[in-house]
């Protein structure tokens, strides 16, 4: 199941605004921590949407190239205005079929992206072919875990964030709802076929999401 184009453009605005709170940019800066070890990094931040993830990268890795890529042009617009230094690279790109050389990435990062895309399998081989040997995929994914499990978990978000990003998140569970998040277990499967090795999941967003890492 996939979500209409359409919606992108439409949500470009309420999404940019929505995920400016300060704990959204934190669990995106946590990403960070997974990229392997070095310097100048080539970074890939697919699906990008307006950018709040591509920008809390650089200012944890400023001496890394980060590259925000995504295939709706009013997401990106958002990103290139709240990018006014131009301290990122901003592409216009579907995830199937990315214009970059093969193994030319040391990191491809996707926070909220792989679950929103109807060919997955397709979409990991294309981010697969532009990561160097011993490259890292981060990604960021919701956690399918029912409406009971999700209600416990926003119970414990408004305990602990407040209203404000409570309200993000139960929106973010509407869209995961649409777009199929994944189950225990779906992330490392799909990712060890996909040719990835060492995936591994970790649960984040007080058990609404999933941290994935896997290595080319």
């Amino acid at each position: 199941m996939g979500v209409p184009s359409f919606i992108f453009s439409l949500g470009a605005l309420p999404y940019d605004h929505m995920t400016r709170h300060a704990h959204w940019r934190a669990h995106c800066a946590s990403m960070v921590p997974h990229f392997p070890p070095g310097a100048r990094r080539r970074v890939l931040d697919i699906g990008c949407g307006p950018g709040v993830s591509t920008l809390a990268f650089r200012r944890v890795a400023p001496d890394d190239t980060i590259i925000g890529a995504d295939v709706s042009a009013a997401m990106l617009e958002r990103a290139r205005r709240n990018d006014p230094e131009a301290s990122c690279a901003w592409m216009r790109a579907d995830a199937l079929a990315l214009p970059l050389p093969d193994e030319s990435l040391d990191v491809v990062t996707g926070h909220s992206f792989l679950y929103l895309v109807p060919d997955r399998a397709a979409a990991l081989a294309e981010l697969r072919r532009v990561l160097r040997p011993g490259g890292r995929l981060v990604l960021l994914e919701p956690h399918r875990q029912g409406v009971r499990g999700d209600l416990r978990s926003l119970w414990k978000t408004l305990r602990a964030v407040g209203p404000w990003f409570t309200f993000t998140m139960s929106c973010w569970r509407v869209a995961a709802a649409l777009g199929g998040a994944f189950r225990p277990g779906d992330l490392e499967a799909l990712l060890s076929e996909a040719g990835f090795v060492d995936p591994v999941t970790r649960a984040t967003l007080e058990g609404l999401g999933y941290l994935a890492t896997a290595s080319r």
